[in-house]
């Protein structure tokens, strides 16, 4: 072993360097280096006296030869006189270069802003990994993702990177295979924060996912309060916090689009709009989770043949879903009335004289929003909105009302029995009959 010696050096009994050794060494060194400069020393004599020499050539006058060099053109050799003076050096010409490099200042500030972006990428992926201030880039709220069945890792990292869980979808996908993950994630429903590392989103990933335990129908003609209530009584969330959710913007519906946004009448801009059905939710789940959940099964049951007759008409999704709402209340749940219904308000809003196309809905009168606009005894047309979600049956009924049925008004026994007149004096005619036989509802 050497113990962080050198080799070469011999060593004493005692371990130490051998002096003589020492000083043999050194003698050699300085003894080659000195006759390495004489070398150099004679060498450079040899070459001034035969410089001195090629300078010192005379001609026959005694004058001195100018110095001069060979070469060669077109195959025949020249020789070209280049200084009249022996003594001077000759010098190469340099030729200026064309191009203009960059200014010294400039160089820096670019190489400054590279600096500065690595340090920046650096400190961001840092976080990202770790999720240590990661919610300065993606802020720090709850999440909750749906995993289907087959989903592949990539289209996974595209659904953590739209819902702000990473940053970057490329670089986790680089940590998955730089640390062989990704193999065990489970579909389902999982939570995450946005601020979680990489470890906590992957362990979240492998979890059994959440299932949706809790079953709740949500009848037709509902409005958004009452739905919150039931909601709430199932404990998928509180009322308050589904009333808040259904005034927030943001949720993905074509129907909503038709929906005015500044019309100060209308109270939520989803209602009528949250489709009657039976449903799977979680305990303590997300409210905008469940809305999104049911203004798809909506847009699912409004189909496009509805939507295309519903412009033919010259009425908007919204309008034409409104007079659904009221159809929906009139019919008392008995779809086989919906399609006559439905003709007997269209026809008072088609014929009657203008100023007097009221529908005169009884379920209009007690809308809780509104400032008394959705009352249709007193305001002419259409409610501004839908006073409840509505059937598929009665959005049908509203887009296809039943044909040649020239009828202006309908009544309903205790027995929910249907009375359709032409006249006004038909109509009283049949409510005095039904009273005397104890079938008026009142």
């Amino acid at each position: 072993m050497n113990d962080g010696h050198f080799d070469g050096l011999s060593h004493g009994e005692n371990g130490d360097i051998d002096e003589f050794s020492v000083d043999a060494i050194l003698g050699s060194i300085a003894s080659d280096d000195g006759n390495a400069k004489d070398e150099k020393k004679s060498e450079k004599k040899d070459d001034e006296a035969h410089r001195v020499s090629d300078r010192s050539q005379k001609n026959d006058k005694g004058s001195k030869i100018p110095v001069a060099h060979r070469a060669k053109e077109g195959g025949r050799e020249e020789v070209r006189a280049v200084s009249d003076d022996p003594d001077k050096k000759l010098k190469k010409k340099k030729k200026k270069s064309s191009k203009k490099g960059l200014p010294g200042w400039a160089g820096g500030l670019i190489i400054a802003a590279i600096s500065l972006f690595l340090a920046f990428s650096a400190i961001m992926f840092s976080c990202e990994i770790m999720g240590i201030g990661k919610e300065v880039f993606t802020g720090d709220k709850s999440v909750q993702i749906y995993v289907e069945e087959g989903t592949s890792v990539s289209e996974i990292a595209s659904m953590l990177k739209e819902n702000k869980v990473v940053i970057s979808k490329n670089f986790f996908l680089l940590y998955l295979k730089v640390k062989k993950e990704g193999g065990n994630f489970n579909y389902g429903y999982h939570d995450f924060k946005q601020n979680m590392g990489y470890k906590q989103i992957i362990k979240a990933l492998e979890q059994p996912a959440k299932k949706e335990d809790l079953e709740v129908t949500v009848p037709e003609g509902k409005s958004v309060d009452e739905i919150a209530e039931i909601m709430e009584r199932k404990k998928v969330c509180l009322a308050e916090d589904f009333k808040a959710a259904a005034l927030e913007d943001g949720y993905t519906s074509p129907l909503l689009d038709a929906v005015p946004k500044n019309d100060s009448r209308i109270h939520y801009r989803i209602e009528g709009y949250l489709f009657p059905d039976t449903y799977r939710f979680f305990e303590n789940d997300d409210p905008k989770r469940v809305i999104q959940k049911m203004l798809n099964n909506t847009e699912e049951h409004y189909t496009d043949e509805m939507r295309q007759k519903t412009a033919e008409l010259g009425y908007t999704t919204h309008e034409m879903m409104s007079m659904a709402s009221v159809i929906e209340l009139e019919s008392c749940g008995y779809f086989k009335e919906m399609s006559s219904v439905s003709a007997v308000f269209w026809n008072r809003l088609n014929n009657w004289a203008p100023g007097q196309r009221l529908l005169q809905s009884d379920v209009t009168m007690n809308y809780p929003y509104g400032d008394g606009s959705y009352n249709t005894y007193e305001n002419e047309g259409l409610p501004p909105g839908p006073l409840c979600n509505v059937t598929a049956q009665a959005m049908n009924a509203a887009v296809y009302p039943e044909e040649d049925f020239d009828y202006y008004f309908f009544v309903t026994d205790s027995k929910f029995r249907f009375y359709y007149n032409k006249t006004v004096s038909e109509h009283e005619k049949t409510i005095r009959s039904l009273k005397s036989k104890g079938l008026w509802l009142g």
